[in-house]
């Protein structure tokens, strides 16, 4: 099986794939957005239900033309209900790029990678998603990246350990040793009111953290200020310590 590369339309990053060796490589497209652009789409996707392309050719005159002209897989043809069996329905919830990631996965391709991804805009929502079958396809011995999307390689804090556990180095570099990247720890530090100590430990890992971002040439403030916009946006609130 080739590698397959799954495109979706954010526009600062969906056609970093042109650079692929289409030799080595299916591209996966999806998303109306772009669909006249280039690159050419190995397999084209639209997975939501016919009874959208009225509003959709509104929007994109000569979609729906386009889909037929390129023999795209369609709702009907979709395998939803197979996906269902093999991977459970709890990761399926926002948008077309989970069920697509693993889709991928049942093909047993070499490697996977992820364009065009939208984890810090209004799909926000399937950052999870796609980081649980990123893990699945790993799991399974399949090499997937999102080299275009660093949002997809950085994770919230952990519970019972973020704050609390004393060798945090260690479990840091631990994760980055698989190109993960945690986010600060200011978010969660207004939870813990008037304990005043741990308050001085969370605010030394931050500063910890925030000169490792600069030292790697990344401006914390605008990565934690980004962070805090997305929790914003998804209305996140801290979870209750017990």
């Amino acid at each position: 099986m080739k590698k397959i590369a799954i495109v979706g339309s954010k526009p600062d990053t969906w056609d970093k794939c042109a650079k692929l060796d289409r030799r080595a490589w299916d591209i996966w497209r999806f998303s109306r957005k772009n669909y006249e652009k280039e690159p050419k789409a190995s397999l084209w996707f639209e997975l939501h239900h016919p009874r959208n392309y009225e509003r959709y050719e509104s929007q994109k005159p000569g979609y729906t033309q386009f889909l037929k002209d390129n023999k795209a897989m369609l709702w009907e043809a979709f395998p939803f209900l197979e996906l269902l069996e093999e991977f459970d329905p709890f990761f399926f919830h926002y948008g077309q790029a989970p069920w697509l990631i693993a889709y991928a996965i049942t093909k047993k391709p070499e490697e996977i990678m992820l364009f065009g991804m939208e984890p810090g805009t209004e799909y926000g929502a399937q950052k999870k998603e796609i980081q649980h079958f990123m893990s699945v396809a790993r799991d399974r011995g399949i090499k997937i990246t999102a080299p275009e999307d660093p949002a997809l390689n950085t994770f919230s804090p952990l519970y019972c350990i973020e704050n609390d556990w004393v060798d945090q180095d260690k479990w840091l570099a631990h994760l980055r040793s698989k190109g993960l990247e945690p986010t600060t720890a200011d978010k969660r530090q207004t939870s813990f009111g008037a304990d005043q100590p741990r308050a001085r430990a969370i605010e030394e890992v931050k500063n910890r953290h925030n000169a490792r971002m600069q030292k790697y040439g990344k401006d914390p403030a605008t990565l934690s200020g980004a962070i805090m916009g997305l929790g914003a946006s998804l209305h996140l609130k801290t979870p209750v310590r017990r």
